[in-house]
């Protein structure tokens, strides 16, 4: 009897973390390498008995998965990383150069071309002045 309740609860345990693992999402101000640390761990835990290579594909999927944002997710799936490091990597890249994109072109400072009439105008020369008669 002991041997069933004990059982149960080692089920309950890696039942309990298999569902944190799939439904493990970034959150707001997490780092990707906070959340890869996570997610190795989590593999780690909830498939002891696994190989290492069945985790590191499983670690890679839920890493891309629990980004948040599907369209990064799927730019990093895209790159086909092997591993959860790799998977990391190619994620701090993109997320690096989103960054340097935002911070390279704001969306306010840009010129609105429908205020092109508004625009002083240059001129090359002086203005002709009316001749006296």
């Amino acid at each position: 009897m002991l041997f069933c309740i004990v059982t149960f609860n080692l089920w309950l345990h890696f039942n309990k973390l298999l569902t944190y693992l799939l439904t493990r999402c970034r959150k707001t101000h997490e780092t990707l390498s906070d959340l890869h640390h996570d997610i190795r761990r989590l593999t780690v835990l909830a498939y002891p008995k696994l190989s290492a290579e069945a985790r590191k594909e499983i670690a890679c999927d839920r890493f891309t998965d629990a980004v948040g944002d599907p369209d990064f997710a799927v730019i990093v799936k895209e790159r086909a990383p092997k591993s959860l490091d790799e998977a990391l990597c190619i994620s701090l890249r993109l997320e690096a150069w989103a960054k340097s994109m935002k911070r390279d072109r704001p969306e306010d400072d840009r010129p609105d071309r429908s205020d092109r009439g508004k625009q002083k105008v240059r001129f090359a020369a002086k203005p002709e002045t009316p001749k006296k008669t």
